[in-house]
């Protein structure tokens, strides 16, 4: 009475049936797989061939060639994500920021290699450079602003003690 497996509306299971016309059974067909799929990539080699013949590169682009490219680079891109993902949780935090994804291709030597040529832009500053890039008046004037903030934070931690506390 009760069927084990679930059927979708045309009872099919997924399949796509087809009769013909000599015959009066049905020949099920399977779904369309995707290249990505065939090829056991996440990337889409479609996106990637397009955009490898858009590149006018070469005349002609194998068939083959865009499955090799879109799978380099996709294991290209899970070194880069994994390394990151081992620095965040070292630093104890739970985001991956930008900062930790040159951090982890500067890190990593085949990644250094590949990506010399590339200056990545970041916000973040390299510490203790300033004594080597600046000229001496420059130096002198970071000089003093860090010992103004060494004094107003000193400042601050001595009111923040003193000041009275109400029950």
């Amino acid at each position: 009475m009760g069927k084990s497996k679930k059927s979708t509306e045309n009872g099919t299971n997924g399949l796509i049936a087809k009769k013909t016309e000599d015959d009066k059974s049905t020949k099920t067909k399977s779904a369309p797989k995707t290249k990505a799929s065939k090829a056991g990539l996440l990337l889409s080699v479609t996106r990637v061939d397009g955009r490898l013949r858009d590149s006018r590169v070469a005349k002609r682009v194998g068939s083959t060639a865009a499955i090799y490219l879109a799978g380099v680079v996709e294991t290209v891109l899970s070194d880069i994500i994994d390394a990151a993902g081992l620095h965040v949780l070292k630093k104890k935090k739970q985001r991956v920021k930008k900062e930790d994804l040159i951090y982890s291709i500067r890190s990593t030597p085949e990644l250094q290699r590949l990506f010399s040529n590339y200056v990545f832009s970041s916000n973040t500053q390299v510490k203790n450079c300033s004594k080597y890039l600046l000229t001496k008046d420059d130096a002198k004037v970071a000089e003093a602003k860090k010992k103004e903030t060494a004094e107003a934070r000193k400042a601050a931690a001595a009111a923040a003690n003193e000041s009275p506390v109400s029950a």
